[in-house]
Protein backbone atom coordinates (compact mmCIF):
# COMPACT_ATOMS: atom_id res chain seq x y z
CA UNK A 1 0.00 0.00 0.00
CA UNK A 2 1.74 3.41 -1.12
CA UNK A 3 1.00 6.54 1.66
CA UNK A 4 -1.16 8.16 0.00
CA UNK A 5 -4.07 5.76 -0.20
CA UNK A 6 -3.79 5.82 3.46
CA UNK A 7 -4.97 9.71 3.78
CA UNK A 8 -8.77 10.06 3.86
CA UNK A 9 -10.50 11.46 1.01
CA UNK A 10 -10.80 15.40 2.24
CA UNK A 11 -6.97 15.62 3.40
CA UNK A 12 -5.30 18.46 1.60
CA UNK A 13 -1.86 16.41 1.54
CA UNK A 14 -0.04 19.19 3.00
CA UNK A 15 2.75 18.07 5.33
CA UNK A 16 0.86 14.90 6.68
CA UNK A 17 3.49 12.58 5.57
CA UNK A 18 5.70 14.33 7.79
CA UNK A 19 3.44 15.33 10.77
CA UNK A 20 0.82 12.59 11.09
CA UNK A 21 -2.41 15.25 10.78
CA UNK A 22 -4.48 14.97 8.07
CA UNK A 23 -6.26 18.15 7.51
CA UNK A 24 -9.29 19.12 5.35
CA UNK A 25 -9.70 22.50 3.64
CA UNK A 26 -11.14 24.93 5.91
CA UNK A 27 -14.61 26.44 5.09
CA UNK A 28 -15.66 29.41 6.20
CA UNK A 29 -19.32 29.44 7.85
CA UNK A 30 -20.40 33.11 7.82
CA UNK A 31 -20.94 36.14 6.08
CA UNK A 32 -18.65 39.63 5.58
CA UNK A 33 -20.53 41.17 8.54
CA UNK A 34 -21.40 38.58 10.74
CA UNK A 35 -21.19 39.13 14.93
CA UNK A 36 -18.65 36.17 14.77
CA UNK A 37 -15.68 34.44 12.17
CA UNK A 38 -16.56 30.89 12.20
CA UNK A 39 -14.39 28.31 10.23
CA UNK A 40 -14.77 24.26 10.07
CA UNK A 41 -12.08 21.57 8.64
CA UNK A 42 -11.70 17.79 8.99
CA UNK A 43 -8.13 16.86 11.38
CA UNK A 44 -7.80 13.59 11.77
CA UNK A 45 -4.27 11.88 13.06
CA UNK A 46 -2.56 8.61 11.81
CA UNK A 47 -3.89 6.21 14.09
CA UNK A 48 -6.73 7.40 15.43
CA UNK A 49 -10.37 7.23 14.40
CA UNK A 50 -12.28 9.27 14.16
CA UNK A 51 -11.54 12.71 12.58
CA UNK A 52 -12.65 15.63 14.58
CA UNK A 53 -14.10 18.82 13.81
CA UNK A 54 -11.52 21.56 14.21
CA UNK A 55 -13.26 24.63 14.56
CA UNK A 56 -12.31 28.23 15.21
CA UNK A 57 -14.47 30.94 16.23
CA UNK A 58 -12.83 34.55 15.90
CA UNK A 59 -14.40 37.67 17.42
CA UNK A 60 -12.61 40.75 17.31
CA UNK A 61 -9.23 39.64 16.28
CA UNK A 62 -9.50 36.80 18.96
CA UNK A 63 -9.65 33.45 17.81
CA UNK A 64 -10.38 30.33 19.75
CA UNK A 65 -10.20 27.10 18.45
CA UNK A 66 -12.39 23.58 19.74
CA UNK A 67 -12.17 20.43 18.26
CA UNK A 68 -15.36 18.31 18.65
CA UNK A 69 -15.87 14.49 17.58
CA UNK A 70 -17.63 14.17 14.82
CA UNK A 71 -20.84 12.43 16.59
CA UNK A 72 -20.63 15.38 18.79
CA UNK A 73 -20.61 17.62 15.86
CA UNK A 74 -23.42 15.88 14.08
CA UNK A 75 -25.22 16.26 17.17
CA UNK A 76 -25.04 19.75 17.06
CA UNK A 77 -26.48 19.81 13.69
CA UNK A 78 -29.37 17.89 14.45
CA UNK A 79 -30.01 20.21 17.32
CA UNK A 80 -29.55 23.34 15.57
CA UNK A 81 -32.24 21.62 12.39
CA UNK A 82 -34.75 20.90 15.86
CA UNK A 83 -34.39 24.30 16.74
CA UNK A 84 -34.57 26.13 12.84
CA UNK A 85 -36.15 23.47 11.22
CA UNK A 86 -35.90 24.40 6.95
Amino acid sequence: MNALSTHPDWCRRAGCATTGLHVSSTVNAGDMGDLLGVDVALAKLDGCEPPVLHLTITEDDQAVTYLLPVGQARALVDAITVLMPA
